[in-house]
């Protein structure tokens, strides 16, 4: 397929690189290089989010050549056949059984609102938590208790410990 010059300037402005790129069949990257070397301007990052956003948007318009550049430079030829995508590979065997078992809505993990009846660790970390003092960064860190490793902001504590105890019960 040959595209000129005028016509791949009004293509870049008006669909996504990537989405051109493919119905060109190669990468979007690719496509850059050839915009660069047939000197089109392309959109800058965010270009079509902004675009999206309802904001305005410039483009930048489409420079003259000088007399020197050859002809070539004003048609790009590209494959008639689209770029192939990757394959989706469905996992199988222990991952597999591993995603479905972790689906099934008796498997799901869910931490309460109210942390009742801790595990015992979790239980000797609430009793830590409660003299530990906030370092500089206001981080609570229970220093010589016997509990669980966990440092966390004064914010999060509860809900840490609430995440802690369901952790804990569901791997016993």
């Amino acid at each position: 397929m040959k595209v000129t010059r005028e016509e791949l300037y009004e293509r870049v402005w008006t669909t996504p690189m990537r989405t051109l790129a493919a119905e060109f069949g190669l990468s979007d990257v690719g496509l850059k290089k050839t915009c660069r070397r047939m000197r089109v301007p392309t959109p800058e990052r965010g270009y079509w989010a902004r675009e999206a956003a309802g904001q305005v948007v410039r483009r930048t318009p489409l420079p003259k050549l000088p007399a020197s550049v050859a002809g070539e430079a004003l048609v790009a030829t590209f494959s008639d056949t689209p770029r192939a995508t990757e394959p989706v590979v469905e996992p199988s065997g222990p991952v597999a059984e591993q995603a479905a078992f972790e689906a099934r809505p008796e498997n799901r993990l869910v931490v309460p609102d109210v942390l009742e009846q801790p595990h015992r660790l979790v239980a000797a970390a609430v009793a830590a938590m409660r003299t530990a003092k906030a370092n500089p960064q206001q981080i609570l860190e229970p220093r010589g208790a016997r509990c669980l490793d966990l440092a966390v902001s004064m914010g999060t504590v509860d809900r840490a410990l609430r995440v802690y105890d369901v952790l804990i019960k569901a791997l016993e």
